[in-house]
């Protein structure tokens, strides 16, 4: 019997071919001849799937698209207002490796589509997309009074996403400039010019001595404040001061595991998942298979530490990729069992390893006894929490 082929897997196969040519070799590098080559496919064989040359970038930017809003999706989850927003901003801004190459495919097609009325109106559409969820999220948080600028939605979101397009072009032709965190620092400076601005009052002329010495100290804290693990310091000094009673070193304590967990996991899974072609959630899920065995739904949540829900919806997309295969229990046929593809775990394994060298890099920031400290005294306080009545967990 002829092979069967999977027509729409093969082309989302060509699209991630072709837009990884384009990013990391220029878009006159991604030929007919050399996407074919890269796939192992007959040099005919790839006009089947697209036509012509435009077709390949239309089907490379819309993966792209596609990607990003994945990722949005992702890590939204039911959260909307501001915070949406800045997530949103977050997974389009080119301030990691996978943002940046998807960047070098965004440049090219502009190029492109000034030239050609189909690409132009797949622009379009992909902006008008973005302005509907920007403007989703201004309208929430409306709602909720953490936006009140006087400013109509509608010329907002063209200033924001004006914003962050142009900032595409800058971060890859100006980089020493346009750093990923002057590109957050931009945006966070805009969203909070969108909600209640301090009143001013008029004031007669400062003396000179104590009033430059308290607008030295305030110019300080906004300093200190900008940087996302410094905040906390002065999150704790602000509240002890606002509130008198507050126990200080256990607000530290939680801010600061807060904040380097956070930092943490999007360094990992901007340098080593992204890259991959999974999320981090998806990896702590394949993680979890790997370790424990095939599991039932239910039970990979509870070990993952994400809701069902999550998990049946990691699955379907890690099953459709190929890496996790999705079976009935045999002892509740309501139940499906989780277990890795030989091609997920191979993938795991090859993806740990850089995984784990990341890691690395980060405990070569202390030194080796202070690192087992930190490590007995985390294991510590898990074990503590754990046999704690009034700790709540998800499970």
């Amino acid at each position: 019997m002829p092979k069967q082929i999977d027509h729409d897997r093969r082309r989302a196969q060509i699209a991630e071919a072709t837009w990884r040519l384009i990013a990391k070799r220029g878009i006159e590098a991604a030929t007919m001849r050399e996407i074919t080559a890269a796939l192992g496919m007959a040099h005919g064989a790839l006009k089947h799937y697209f036509p012509d040359k435009n077709a390949i970038v239309k089907a490379a930017f819309t993966h792209v698209f596609e990607a990003t809003n994945t990722r949005i999706g992702e890590r939204l989850g039911e959260v909307t207002g501001l915070a949406g927003l800045r997530v949103f901003c977050r997974e389009v801004l080119p301030a990691d490796e996978v943002t940046e190459l998807e960047a070098r495919v965004v440049l090219p097609f502009w190029q492109r589509a000034l030239a050609d009325a189909e690409l132009e109106s797949v622009f379009a559409a992909a902006m008008t997309e973005w302005r509907s969820r920007m403007a989703g999220f201004l309208r929430a948080a409306r709602e909720d009074g953490s936006v009140t600028s006087p400013v109509a939605d509608e010329v907002l979101v063209e200033q924001l996403l004006t914003m962050l397009n142009g900032t595409q072009v800058h971060a890859l032709l100006t980089p020493k400039v346009t750093t990923a965190r002057l590109q957050w620092r931009m945006v966070e400076a805009f969203i909070e010019s969108l909600g209640p601005q301090p009143a001013r009052t008029a004031s007669a002329p400062r003396r000179a001595g104590v009033a430059e010495a308290a607008t030295a100290a305030e110019q300080t804290d906004a300093v200190a404040a900008e940087d996302f693990l410094s905040f906390s310091r002065t999150a704790v000094d602000v509240t002890a001061g606002r509130l008198p009673g507050t126990d200080r070193e256990a607000m530290a304590m939680v801010l600061l595991l807060h904040r380097v967990a956070n930092t943490v996991v999007y360094d990992l899974e901007s340098t080593v998942h992204r890259p991959a072609g999974w999320s981090w959630s998806a990896f702590r899920l394949l993680f979890t298979v790997w370790v424990a065995g095939p599991q039932e739904a239910s039970r990979a949540a509870e070990l993952t530490g994400m809701s069902r829900a999550a998990v049946s919806s990691l699955a379907k997309t890690l099953a459709t990729a190929g890496l996790v295969g999705r079976a009935p229990d045999e002892r509740d046929r309501r139940s499906v069992v989780l277990s890795l593809t030989d091609t997920g775990r191979r993938r795991l394994e090859a993806t740990f390893r850089a995984h784990n060298q990341r890691e690395a890099r980060w405990a070569d920031l202390l030194a080796p006894a202070d690192l087992r400290v930190l490590n007995r005294v985390l294991a510590d306080l898990a074990r503590a929490a754990q046999d704690q009545g009034w700790v709540s967990h998800r499970f």
